[in-house]
C-alpha cells in the first residue's frame, strides 16, 4: 500500500476521474499506510476535496475536465462516493456541494431507462444507486425496478447487490449474487465506465463481502491477488483499478 501511495502522489490531477480515484485510494488505504505516509495522506484529502468542488456544474453534476460545461455521470458518482467516505472519516465536506450532487443523482435516477445507450450503461445507474445508498439516501423503489428488469449486466448486478447490502438488506444482495454467474461471459474494457476486468473483479469482491458471501469473496480476492503476484504493480494499474481495489 505504501508503493501505491507513492504512485498516487504522482497523479497529475488533470481529469476528475483521476482526482476522485486518488482521493478514494487514499481514504480506503489510510489505515494500511506507514505513519509518515498516512500523515501526508490526511493533509492531501482536503486539497483534493477543494479541487473537486471547483469541478461541480450548475446542475449539480461534475465535469470530467476543468472548464467543461457537461456533467459526466460516472465521475459524478465517484465524486459523491469520495465526499461520503471522507465525511465518514471525519473530514469536513461542503454541505451545499453534497446537496446539489444528491439532487443531480436523483434526477438521473428518474430519467434513466433500461434500454442500453452504451454498453454497461446499467452499471452507471447501479453505481449511482450505490452512491445514494452510501450517502444514506437510497432510492429503494428505483433499486427494485432495476432488480426486476431481468436484463442486468453482470457488473451492474454486482453493484446493485452492494447497494442493497448498504441499505441493510444483505439477503437481497446475496440473492442477486446467487442469481448470476460467477463471472461475465467475457471480461472486457469499457470506456464509459472506465471498466477493466480487474476493476470489475474488485466490484464483485465488495459485493460478496457486503452480502456476507465469504466463499465468493475469497474467490475474487484470490483472483485479484493472483494478478498482482503475476507482475501487476501500482504503476501498471489504471487509476480506476487502484480506487476500487483499495
Amino acid at each position: 500500500w505504501n508503493s501505491l501511495f507513492s504512485y498516487m502522489e504522482s497523479y497529475p490531477h488533470s481529469c476528475t476521474e483521476q482526482l476522485a480515484s486518488k482521493g478514494l485510494s487514499l481514504l480506503y488505504s489510510m489505515k494500511m499506510l506507514s505513519p509518515d505516509n498516512a500523515e501526508k495522506a490526511k493533509k492531501m484529502v482536503p486539497e483534493i476535496l477543494s479541487t473537486l468542488y471547483s469541478r461541480q456544474l450548475q446542475d449539480g453534476g461534475f465535469a470530467y475536465w476543468p472548464g467543461e460545461s457537461h456533467s459526466d455521470e460516472w465521475v459524478t458518482s465517484m465524486a459523491g462516493e469520495l465526499m461520503d467516505v471522507a465525511k465518514a472519516q471525519g473530514y469536513s465536506v461542503n454541505n451545499g456541494v453534497a446537496s446539489k450532487w444528491l439532487k443531480f443523482q436523483k434526477r438521473c435516477v428518474q430519467n434513466w431507462r433500461s434500454s442500453k445507450v452504451y454498453e454497461l450503461s446499467d452499471l452507471t445507474q447501479a453505481y449511482r444507486l450505490y452512491t445514494m445508498a452510501l450517502s444514506g439516501n437510497a432510492d429503494e423503489a428505483a433499486m427494485n425496478r432495476m432488480k426486476e428488469s431481468g436484463s442486468l449486466s453482470w457488473q451492474a448486478a454486482m453493484m446493485l447487490s452492494s447497494a442493497y447490502s448498504l441499505c441493510g438488506k444483505k439477503n437481497i444482495g446475496a440473492e442477486i449474487i446467487r442469481s448470476i454467474a460467477d463471472s461475465p461471459e467475457g471480461w472486457t474494457h469499457n470506456a464509459q465506465t472506465f471498466g477493466t476486468p480487474l476493476r470489475d473483479k474488485a466490484i464483485a469482491l465488495e459485493a460478496t463481502v457486503l452480502s456476507g458471501n465469504v466463499q465468493g469473496a475469497v474467490v475474487y480476492a484470490n483472483e485479484i491477488s493472483g494478478e498482482e503476484d503475476s507482475g501487476l504493480r501500482p504503476w501498471s494499474m489504471s487509476t480506476q483499478e487502484s480506487a476500487f481495489i483499495s
